[in-house]
């Protein structure tokens, strides 16, 4: 805790990932502003402990196998590259240093609103925009990511902190005939299925695939999304919260998505290799990105070459 003013203070909450996911540092601060509210906290339902035995009984299993067999029906040995045009060759020594651009969206009940009429969580629809911004920017039809997923295998870790966040893949083809109509109902199964295949270990994944060809990174672009008040202004009692943004430090991607959605407005964070990409290029694909996404809610039903986001003379019909 640091003292800026007579009323206002900097309060930093930092833990190493190995003890605790993005997940669990919002459980951290929701104890604490409970705490300061004077309310009892819950007990906790499970331990960490606990989640480590699951995870025993889990690898070997029958729905491990059957994860695992889902899991090489989507993915293989000679999967394309997602081609993202970049401003610099690679370099000879990659850095793990990342610059990012954030936008965000004050009123998102657009996208909410369809979200709810066309069955889908707000998650679901943001990721197949990105699916669409990749084969937009890309030109590829085969179009490959990654994503976080959860990781806790019942309600009862809900309240658990520790290190829980696994890693899954998205896949998907496109081209210019398909709507956005077709791709959401895609991506809806898919991130249903995922979702119960998500405590498939990922370095099996790669090993696995690894095995027959030598093609690591499965990819080289990830999305990601979290639905958190703790994230947000928050107000206690005579106490008022704001988030402190804080730059990304390191990665190991060129281009990541990070959707963060505070209960007021979304926020569309792109975190990029400085090496690879111009700020100016991220702050045009951010743009893009956002305007991307009202164009397909406005209009689900009409083929993806119709697109006015993009120049379609070169992509694939």
């Amino acid at each position: 805790m640091g003292e800026l003013g007579p009323d206002h203070h900097l309060l930093v909450v930092n833990a190493h990932h190995l003890i605790a996911d993005g997940m669990s540092i919002d459980l951290v601060v929701e104890e604490l502003l409970a705490l300061y509210a004077n309310q009892a906290l819950p007990p906790v339902a499970a331990q960490y402990a606990d989640f480590v035995t699951w995870e025993g009984s889990y690898l070997d299993s029958a729905q491990r196998r059957n994860d695992g067999a889902f899991w090489a029906s989507v993915l293989s040995a000679d999967m394309p590259r997602l081609p993202l045009p970049a401003d610099f060759p690679p370099a000879a020594e990659r850095s793990a240093s990342r610059d990012e651009v954030t936008i965000r969206i004050e009123d998102p009940g657009a996208l909410r609103g369809f979200a709810r009429e066309r069955g889908v969580t707000v998650n679901m629809l943001l990721n197949a925009v990105f699916q669409v911004f990749c084969w937009g920017v890309s030109g590829q039809e085969d179009v490959c990511f990654g994503s976080p997923t959860a990781g806790r295998p019942a309600d009862r870790f809900l309240g658990t902190t520790g290190l829980f966040i696994g890693t899954a893949v998205y896949r998907a083809r496109l081209d210019g005939h398909k709507t956005f109509g077709a791709l959401l109902d895609e991506t809806r199964a898919m991130a249903l299925r995922v979702l119960e295949a998500q405590h498939y270990p990922f370095d099996s994944l790669v090993s696995e695939l690894a095995g027959t060809a030598d093609r690591r990174p499965l990819f080289e672009a990830g999305f990601s999304y979290e639905a958190t008040r703790a994230r947000g202004t928050r107000r206690v009692g005579d106490l008022t919260l704001t988030p402190y943004p804080m730059p990304t430090l390191g990665g190991s991607l060129d281009l990541v998505l990070e959707c963060t959605d505070d209960g007021d407005g979304l926020h569309m964070s792109f975190t990029f290799n400085p090496q690879r990409y111009r700020r100016s290029t991220i702050e045009e694909w951010a743009m893009i990105y956002a305007r991307l996404a009202e164009e397909l809610v406005a209009a689900p039903d009409r083929p993806l070459s119709e697109l006015r986001q993009f120049s379609m003379a070169n992509r694939p019909q």
